[in-house]
């Protein structure tokens, strides 16, 4: 008797936004599919470059099918692995978000080696075209602990992370050190241990409980999602929040430049530390060593002591800023004739990841 191809009948479904993420939590309640895998993303002009690529592309993306916002791809490319020639492909869904114009989030069945070798490399490729979020350390525990209490977990173990530690060098020499642990903390235990190291989790696999194991998922900072089970669930605590944080960053950071206003006007922004951060002469160093390793940059140091003045050139599209530290807990960022979105967020990123966290600001006291 031959046997049902249940992933070809599933993909021949006509979805909606709804239906398909009640198919995907199907696939990984059945037998036939591991895991599932989601990326949020902000792109404008997405349909132009997952369409309309040259044959010889890679990765190949084809549309099959686009129903209400939901398009159905199929997607191969080829990669060397030790000496030989692979190749890997497979069907992907590109979901539109019916709220948040541009966000869309890419989705694969059972497809790990596919998500890994040709879509996220193939998002980050079109980078600022494409921009993927970041979530702050402190936004990570809160969407956790949000998890946790509306679907009423009994317990969340923390299996495996990949962590970054900063180091204490005052002269900001020595870099960000990434470490792989694997902790079986629960949450509380977890980020205790690594706000103790100095550091932050880049990706967190965890194990969720409720009277017993319900599943494994994976979440990162960058906002990839990997689960086998609850997708439904995950997908609304998750990736939700996700993007939304991408448009709300968007609608942020966008026009603040000279170019965007009128009379050459410029709106800043700044992170907030909320502590008496700038101190001692030796802050001011580590601070500048930090952003010194801004790549694909220039950085120039116009003031080091008392206060800090800094040009920042953004080498991808051009993008200026003066970035200056008047006070001891806040940094202003001045966007000069261009400060595009993409470059916002990548400079803001940077002092996340290799200096500090803080909350964004308007200059004006508008919180984001």
């Amino acid at each position: 008797m031959p046997q049902l191809d249940f992933l070809g009948a599933f993909y021949d479904q006509r979805f909606t936004h709804t239906s398909l993420l009640a198919g995907m939590e199907g696939l990984v309640s059945s037998r036939y599919c591991r895991e599932v895998r989601a990326l949020p993303f902000y792109c404008p002009e997405c349909s132009s470059w997952w369409e309309a690529r040259p044959h010889h592309a890679s990765p190949r993306t084809t549309l099959l099918r686009r129903d209400e916002g939901i398009s159905l791809f199929d997607v191969s490319t080829q990669y060397t692995e030790k000496g030989h020639d692979k190749q890997v492909s497979g069907r992907v869904f590109l979901y539109e978000h019916p709220t948040f114009p541009g966000v869309h989030v890419v989705m694969t069945a059972g497809q790990s080696e596919l998500f890994r070798r040709a879509l996220r490399p193939f998002i980050d490729r079109h980078y600022p075209r494409a921009l993927t979020t970041f979530i702050s350390h402190r936004k990570l525990r809160k969407l956790l602990d949000q998890f946790m209490a509306h679907e009423h977990l009994t317990d969340v173990r923390i299996k495996r992370a990949s962590v970054r530690v900063r180091s204490g060098d005052t002269e900001g020499k020595k870099r960000v050190i990434p470490l792989v642990a694997w902790p079986d903390m629960t949450l509380d235990e977890a980020f205790d241990w690594v706000s103790q190291q100095n550091g932050w989790f880049q990706s967190l696999q965890f194990e969720v409980h409720r009277q017993g194991l319900v599943g494994s998922l994976s979440f990162s900072r960058e906002g990839e999602l990997r689960t086998d089970s609850v997708f439904r669930a995950a997908f609304l605590h998750f990736i939700e929040p996700v993007c939304k944080t991408l448009h709300d960053n968007v609608r942020f950071f966008q026009r603040r430049s000279r170019q965007d206003n009128e009379a050459g006007a410029v709106r800043p922004l700044v992170i907030d530390f909320e502590t008496q951060q700038f101190e001692t002469v030796d802050e001011n160093q580590r601070f500048i060593g930090a952003m010194r390793r801004f790549p694909r940059s220039s950085v120039s140091v116009l003031h080091g002591n008392p206060y800090i003045h800094l040009s920042v050139l953004d080498y991808y599209d051009g993008s200026s800023f003066d970035v200056w530290v008047l006070d001891s807990n806040s940094i202003v960022i001045v966007p000069q004739f261009r400060g595009s979105v993409s470059a916002i967020k990548r400079l803001i990123n940077h002092v996340f990841d290799t200096y500090a966290e803080g909350r964004i600001k308007d200059y004006q006291g508008v919180e984001r």
